[in-house]
């Protein structure tokens, strides 16, 4: 790595940037700088194929592109230099990224929740954990520090997502409009240009009734700076009703919502969403296995116009 090209840009996050973050990005600048020629192979694959791949992909494009790089240059036996590789790669995109990434939000809390977030990994990356043993992990890092999803407290979200509307286009829905089968029929072009919601499970500590209304009033101030954007669409197991009597305790990343214009559409039961919607809780287990609950997946749409409205924010 260039360590002086790297020093400029490091130069560039300014004052508002958090001190630690600062610092921890050019101890990560220094480290990379002593990495083998290997690795920086890898680097300007990676590079050439993040130029190629479209603006508007799915998340799970370019950390796909990563993995198959780094198995073409280390052998699969070699678990630790993958995991080294993988590490390599999230700290330089980090690196050539951080200044745009904290330039691009005015808005204080948004800013605050990237700074966070960056520091997170930035840490991570100094540190001797092995987060990227879990693939998901992988994959959020690399949408982070390449701009593709950003964090706003509870959960994250993906800037310009595909919602596959139109295979909710012939779902039952549920909300507060009887309407919604027309409505999504006439937005449901091309199924682009929407926020879309993320859980991360390492930063859990804001997943609760104040930090799902942050999270949604962050949301809301973010389509206040993309016009484009049709609003938000999040697909998990806890927008199911059931969840209203099952559990109470997470009703309201529904109720809100629903209550101010958004739509749930059932896409029904998998045995993914079944093993989330157990993974912490005996209670659910306990019911599932008696047969007395049967997780189903969910999608909610929540309009620009009608979360804006909710949220006092002008459009």
């Amino acid at each position: 790595m260039d360590r002086a090209r790297h020093k400029l840009k490091l130069d560039e996050v300014g004052v508002e940037a958090d001190t630690r973050l600062k610092a921890s990005l050019n101890e990560l600048a220094h480290r990379c700088s002593a990495q083998d020629q290997a690795l920086s192979g890898v680097l300007r694959r990676v590079q050439r194929a993040r130029d190629t791949l479209p603006p508007s992909i799915h998340y799970n494009r370019f950390p796909l592109a990563i993995c198959r790089i780094i198995a073409e240059t280390l052998p699969p036996a070699d678990v630790d230099g993958v995991m080294r590789a993988k590490r390599y790669v999230v700290a330089n995109l980090l690196i050539g990224n951080a200044s745009r990434l904290l330039k691009r939000y005015s808005h204080p809390m948004i800013a605050a929740c990237m700074v966070r977030n960056l520091d997170r990994i930035a840490s991570n990356l100094l540190g001797a954990d092995d987060d990227y043993a879990v693939y998901d992990h992988f994959v959020k890092d690399v949408n982070y520090v390449s701009g593709a999803f950003v964090h706003l407290g509870a959960r994250a979200i993906s800037l310009n997502a595909n919602a596959s509307l139109s295979s909710l286009v012939s779902r039952p829905a549920l909300g507060a409009y009887s309407g919604a089968g027309g409505w999504i029929r006439a937005v449901a072009r091309g199924g682009r240009g929407w926020f879309r919601a993320h859980t991360d499970n390492r930063m859990m500590e804001d997943f609760n009734e104040l930090g799902s209304e942050r999270f949604y009033r962050n949301v809301a101030a973010l389509l206040q700076d993309n016009p484009k954007i049709l609003g938000l669409v999040s697909t998990t197991w806890f927008l199911d009703p059931q969840i209203l009597t099952i559990a109470p305790h997470l009703a309201y990343w529904q109720l809100t919502p629903v209550k101010h214009g958004a739509f749930l559409y059932r896409h029904g039961p998998t045995a993914q969403h079944t093993a989330w919607a157990i993974e912490k809780s005996q209670t659910r287990r306990k019911l599932v296995e008696e047969g007395r609950y049967v997780p189903q997946c969910y999608s909610m749409t929540w309009p620009r116009k009608a979360l804006c409205n909710w949220a006092g924010i002008p459009q």
